[in-house]
């Protein structure tokens, strides 16, 4: 697994993923082809990765590749066994150098608030005090949240599905990018695919080998300066994804925009807007408090304080829902065939002998499965055929076939 790990990481820009863990945009995250042959020598453990690209460029397409013009993935090699990534060699080495000092910064700041927070009695402090050290713990741990959601994104990405045997879950000897993370951080899948879910929405994206901004760059500017919590971005997140462009709702992007903003301003009590490009010949930002003006092109950044009131996460889920009724005024039912063709059935684990029952069905789903669960649930319910006299009435058109009862009756 050392071999596997340390022959080569997965390259942070690329190709246009093509791999089966697409999101819902026109874009996906900044990642490789996953069958180009030089990707498949350096996560092999192939030393001489030039070489060896060289050498299947001359000898053309392998056996088995799907692909014209590329190289196959070659036979399958079992998984490697899991082990405790702080014991592999190219961790440890990650620990060591100018990235090792940057950790080692990290684990002091752990260490720093650890020892600060042994030095204070919690329960013996006044009123103010309490109140001043639950705000200024809520800031200390937003960038934290926010790494979290940063780092798990990406190791979720490069363990996707589509990469096979060269993703970094495979390789680490995990089953999946759940379990390669709950296996790095201890905590629970749920938790995983929360952080996953949000930072796709808020890490660069990459169209035709050009780096895009963030799918909400309102949001992700909130998040890497430390503004916003996780529930609040979650919700403004969840609250305009279907308006976003694929979305299932159409909707004037700029009034998309315009609302990120303004919820992202009402949940963190500060003005984000975008700062001047290299080609903007006006640069008072202090106009653009929307972010949508003409004024700036450049990346969104923290402009400075609003003249409103902060809100809570769950009213900013309100606030949300409010702008959806701005963004889509017809309401539900022009997109009521829309969102009756998202009907799902599915059986839960078993649990005390049973399989629990999950989902939603369209009525007229409903009405055939009523029926069906009807035949086998009911102790009276069983096969019958037309006697030869009935069978005889019934070629006469003398009997209606639905009209035959069961004599138990």
């Amino acid at each position: 697994m050392d071999d596997e790990l340390d022959s080569g990481s997965t390259a942070p820009t690329g190709t246009t993923p093509t791999g089966s863990n697409l999101h819902d945009w026109n874009t996906g995250l900044s990642g490789p082809d996953p069958l180009t042959a030089l990707d498949a020598h350096s996560l092999s453990g192939t030393s001489g990765t030039k070489a060896a690209a060289a050498a299947d460029t001359a000898a053309g397409p392998a056996t088995g590749s799907s692909r014209p013009g590329q190289t196959g993935r070659g036979p399958s090699k079992p998984r490697p066994e899991w082990r405790d990534p702080a014991e592999l060699l190219g961790v440890q080495r990650a620990h060591t150098g100018a990235f090792g000092q940057k950790l080692q910064a990290l684990d002091d700041a752990a260490r720093t608030v650890m020892a600060v927070m042994d030095s204070i009695d919690v329960n013996a402090l006044s009123d103010p005090e309490v109140v001043a050290l639950t705000q200024m713990v809520e800031r200390t741990g937003r960038p934290v949240d926010a790494a979290r959601v940063a780092t798990a994104t990406v190791v979720g990405y490069r363990s996707r599905t589509g990469l096979g045997s060269e993703s970094l879950a495979w390789r680490l000897g995990a089953s999946h990018q759940n379990d390669l993370l709950i296996g790095l951080t201890g905590t629970s899948v749920p938790e995983m695919k929360r952080r996953v879910s949000l930072g796709e929405k808020v890490a660069p994206r990459m169209l035709g080998g050009t780096v895009l901004e963030p799918e909400f760059p309102f949001v992700a500017a909130a998040l890497t300066s430390g503004e916003i919590g996780i529930d609040a971005a979650e919700n403004i997140v969840k609250g305009l994804a279907d308006y976003k462009v694929h979305g299932r709702f159409d909707a004037d992007q700029s009034l998309v925009d315009g609302g990120e903003a303004e919820l992202v301003e009402s949940a963190t009590g500060s003005v984000f807007g975008r700062t001047p490009g290299p080609g903007d010949t006006n640069t008072d930002t202090d106009t653009d408090t929307d972010g949508a003006g003409p004024a700036c092109t450049g990346p969104i950044a923290r402009l400075g304080d609003s003249t409103g009131f902060t809100f809570p996460a769950d009213r900013i889920r309100e606030m949300a829902a409010t702008w959806q009724a701005v963004l889509n005024p017809d309401g539900a039912a022009p997109t009521a065939e829309i969102l009756e063709a998202k009907s799902t059935f599915s059986f839960g684990k078993l649990s005390q002998g049973l399989h629990p029952l999950r989902g939603g069905v369209t009525p007229e789903l409903k009405g055939i499965m009523q029926n069906l669960f009807n035949t086998f649930q009911s102790a009276r319910s069983a096969p019958a055929f037309p006697s030869a006299d009935e069978q005889q009435r019934i070629e006469a058109g003398e009997l209606v076939p639905c009209a035959i009862l069961d004599e138990r009756d």
